[in-house]
């Protein structure tokens, strides 16, 4: 790959630019009556800016380079104006449920009777991993293309300048990976798919969650696996994890057609711990994995987006602990319900890994110009960095497209020159669980 430095902007620069604040891009220069909160990783914020968003995330991750912080001060003095009334014989031990009733893999039998796992009465409120909230998802592709097993790495050619320093100048550079299309008839590796369903509305709502569960439940195979979980003022697993053959599919089918609208809360953070429980403690394991959540689209999120007659939003997080992905489909935004057949082509896509475990190996090639890649940061999620130049993105679904901000070090001396990048991606295929390597 070739790129050549200019001053070509990026809507990201300013989180790189020293003097401002990592989240609202303000001046953090002393004496404006605003403390100033340093990070361990050099970072800088106004105090009640990160103090408001630790308090609402709940995670002690740099919002601007997602390096895990290690120390950190106080940051709400409210909650220390607020002491906990209640003392310690008064808190109620929890026993948390251990969902390990999966039914097996390679069962050559799936019983028509099923009826629902009762549920004690559990919080699991001190659960460390908490539920992230929403990013929004590129555009996962709809038309059946090619099948080709190759990831696609692409690097724009130009960079912009974040740092100057006496002996080097720090650019970034914009860099796309892009998953292949899944084709129509190749067979895809078999899911393990927790659903999250919202019971919260009523008439019209309700009606468009259930319509697009029964598609769910239609578009899987024999070698899925399938869990329900439903959500209102409190959570509750109505299936375990079952095998999606002709009985399966009717007692799942017999659930949905049960549910009705149940109280006004939203216990969605509940939902979504009890559906990573469930994958987590399943005795047996399929391929892939994934948590679902079907909602009316009363979030904050569907408030960014404007009345659509036909299809829902969908965004995503992951189950940092397990490495699983998040989807939330919100119906909040469709003035009916969607179309079948365009629907389908959502949940496929989603359900639809096609490379597992994406691996890019960057460094330049021999004879380039000097440069160093210090730094590769991500805008969608967090891809971890597993050693020199090494960086780890996870798993794709089809036609899914990431993008990562590549920081290179230069020399001084050679701050014009050309470099030419060079990029080797590995990853595991799901469905034969083999690694493919791929040339520079």
């Amino acid at each position: 790959f070739f790129f050549k430095i200019s001053s070509f902007p990026l809507t990201l620069l300013y989180f790189f630019q020293g003097g401002r604040c990592g989240i609202c891009a303000q001046s953090v220069k002393t004496g404006q009556g605003t403390a100033i909160f340093t990070a361990e990783c050099s970072h800088s914020f106004h105090f009640p800016c990160i103090a408001a968003h630790i308090k609402k995330r709940q995670l002690l991750i740099c919002p601007v380079c997602s390096i895990t912080w290690k120390e950190l001060p106080l940051l709400s003095l409210q909650q220390t104006e607020q002491p906990n009334k209640t003392s310690l014989k008064d808190i109620k031990t929890k026993s948390f449920r251990v969902y390990n009733d999966d039914e097996p893999l390679a069962s050559p039998v799936s019983h028509s009777q099923f009826n629902p796992i009762p549920e004690s009465e559990e919080t699991e409120d001190d659960l460390e991993e908490e539920f992230q909230g929403f990013i929004v998802t590129p555009k996962i592709g709809t038309e059946v293309g090619v099948n080709a097993r190759n990831v696609e790495v692409r690097l724009l050619r130009e960079a912009a300048m974040v740092a100057v320093g006496r002996s080097y100048e720090s650019y970034v550079v914009v860099m796309k990976v892009h998953a292949p299309t899944v084709t129509r008839g190749v067979k895809r590796a078999p899911i393990d798919l927790v659903t999250v369903l919202d019971v919260s509305g009523s008439g019209m709502r309700l009606q468009m969650v259930k319509r697009a569960m029964r598609l769910i439940i239609s578009l899987l195979s024999e070698t899925d696996r399938l869990s329900i979980v439903v959500f209102s003022s409190s959570s509750k697993r109505l299936m375990p994890l079952k095998k999606m053959s002709s009985n399966g599919r009717r007692s799942a089918r017999r659930i949905v057609d049960a549910l009705g609208s149940n109280g006004q809360g939203m216990s969605v953070n509940d939902a979504v711990k009890k559906a990573a429980k469930v994958l987590e403690d399943r005795r047996e394991k399929n391929a892939v994995a994934s948590v679902m959540i079907l909602s009316d689209g009363q979030d904050k999120q569907s408030q960014l987006y404007p009345p659509n007659q036909n299809l829902p939003v969908v965004s995503t997080t992951r189950l940092a602990h397990l490495e699983i992905p998040v989807h939330s489909i919100s119906f909040g935004t469709c003035a009916h319900a969607p179309n079948d057949d365009a629907f389908g082509k959502i949940v496929n896509g989603l359900v639809s890994v096609v490379v597992q475990d994406v691996r890019l190996q960057l460094g330049f090639v021999s004879g380039s110009a000097p440069a160093e890649i210090s730094s590769v940061y991500s805008f969608k999620s967090r891809p971890a960095s597993v050693g020199s130049n090494s960086v780890r993105v996870g798993d794709l679904h089809s036609d899914e497209e990431r993008e990562l901000l590549v920081e290179v070090k230069v020399p001084v001396s050679s701050s014009g020159s050309h470099r030419v990048m060079s990029v080797r991606t590995s990853y595991r295929d799901p469905f034969t669980q083999e690694m493919v390597y791929s040339r520079d």
